[in-house]
């Protein structure tokens, strides 16, 4: 998979799953542990589209460590990219 699908399906499943965990602990639970209602984008102020992208490039590092990782501990094959 294109590295930068691999991105954008990275940041589209961390702003689901903190999606998910803000409903339960923000609102199902009432801890109210964050709140992005002042802030443009965002969902119910559970997630801020703003910081998908955030993630989309957080991402980047956190896959190559992984491929990394897999190739010098479990010994899998040489990790190669193309961008699209």
């Amino acid at each position: 998979m294109a590295l930068i699908s691999q991105m954008v399906l990275s940041a589209g499943i961390i702003t689901a799953v903190e999606f998910l965990v803000g409903l339960v602990v923000n609102v199902w639970l009432k801890l109210n542990v964050w709140d992005y209602s002042n802030l443009p984008y965002n969902i119910m102020g559970q997630v801020c589209l703003i910081y998908t992208n955030v993630w989309f490039f957080l991402s980047l590092p956190a896959i190559l460590l992984d491929d990394y990782l897999r190739y010098f501990l479990l010994k899998e094959e040489k990790p190669r990219y193309k961008i699209f």
